[in-house]
């Protein structure tokens, strides 16, 4: 039972991302991608912060379906993805996934978006055991608390 409910819970959002995609795209065939550009974060930030109020929106950019622009997001110290129209008419929250590849499309992104450069990490104070020119590295964070 517990398989088929969680099943259900991904099939739903994907059903609906493909059903409104489909709509919109059929309705908007003439417009380029570009138009995800045309949003401005100033515009979209306010109708975001009726959602939450400590939103923080990063970028703003095309997203994998045609006539979706993709929002990245910052609340509560955690990235996330939202989808919206251009005309910013809806929010669209949930994974897109690549039926053909079996591939969550907003997963590769997140990773992407969550990626941290460790060549700018401060590691001066950083304990340090083994060989100080070792091709590897790890790097272990603790709270000592």
């Amino acid at each position: 039972m517990r398989k088929y409910i969680s099943g259900l819970l991904i099939l739903i959002p994907l059903f609906t991302i493909f059903i409104f995609s489909n709509t919109y795209c059929s309705n908007a065939s003439d417009q380029k991608s570009s138009s995800c550009s045309k949003i401005k974060k100033d515009d979209l930030l306010p109708l975001l912060k009726n959602l939450a109020p400590d939103i923080e929106i990063l970028e703003i950019g095309t997203a994998p379906i045609e006539g979706l622009c993709e929002v990245a997001i910052e609340t509560k110290g955690r990235k996330g993805i939202l989808y919206t129209d251009p005309a910013t008419k809806y929010i669209i929250s949930g994974s897109i996934l690549e039926i053909a590849t079996k591939t969550n499309l907003t997963q590769e992104r997140l990773i992407a978006l969550n990626k941290v450069d460790v060549s700018q990490l401060p590691l001066d104070n950083a304990i340090l055991m083994g060989d100080k020119e070792a091709k590897n590295r790890v790097i272990v964070f603790t709270d000592p608390d």
